[in-house]
């Protein structure tokens, strides 16, 4: 690792590139071993606000969305996914709408990280919290 102290910043050199795939990051969601430990660092110390939960079939809580303030819940936007594919990349699971209401389907960059692409809809869950 560099000492940050002594690392200097460079601008990249501008490029003509296509319109972006990717428009904003909405989500990251994080693998955790114990839900409620979690819930409660990134509630109580970061101050991040519940919005709303996943419960399996049994009612059992197993999954949390925290909002972070304006469009972020930490999600990246789904543009088109044939431009993707145009790219060689496999979609792994296709367009569905996700218990979220939301339009969904993933891909893995190479080092083989699943990411969700999606696309708020008017049922989104996460719809009240977009302003």
């Amino acid at each position: 690792m560099p000492d940050w102290n002594r690392v200097t910043i460079h601008p990249c050199a501008a490029a003509k590139l296509p319109d972006p795939v990717v428009v904003q990051l909405a989500h990251v969601c994080f693998h955790v071993a114990d839900l409620d430990r979690s819930l409660a660092f990134y509630r109580d110390v970061l101050a991040l606000r519940p919005a709303f939960e996943f419960h399996d079939e049994n009612g059992k809580r197993f999954g949390i969305y925290l909002h972070i303030g304006g469009r972020s819940f930490l999600e990246l936007f789904l543009g088109s996914v044939d431009a993707i594919k145009a790219h060689g990349v496999k979609i792994e699971r296709d367009i569905q709408t996700g218990k979220d209401g939301t339009q969904q389907a993933w891909i893995k960059d190479p080092d083989g990280n699943s990411i969700e692409l999606f696309e708020y809809t008017a049922q989104s869950a996460q719809r009240p919290w977009l302003g």
